[in-house]
């Protein structure tokens, strides 16, 4: 970088130092990147809750049909 932008060069310890900042500052559940994930998390547990409201009666009536299957035993 310091040879295409004319920026100076760090040492070993800055570079850490950066590195341990970027990691703060972009891994989920730790500073800024905590909030974003928070609320897709609520959208998709929404989503999901809606879904199951829906289709509710239908799943329903198949583990009906399903216990009276198993009920019905042939005997030969």
């Amino acid at each position: 970088m310091p040879g295409v932008f004319g920026l100076p060069e760090i040492s070993m310890l800055q570079a850490a130092g950066l590195f341990i900042l970027s990691k703060i500052i972009f891994t989920p559940g730790m500073g800024g990147g905590s909030k974003s994930h928070k609320k897709s998390h609520g959208k998709d547990m929404k989503w999901k809750s809606e879904f199951r409201n829906k289709f509710r009666p239908e799943m329903e009536r198949c583990r009906d049909k399903q216990a009276d299957k198993d009920a019905t035993v042939d005997v030969e």
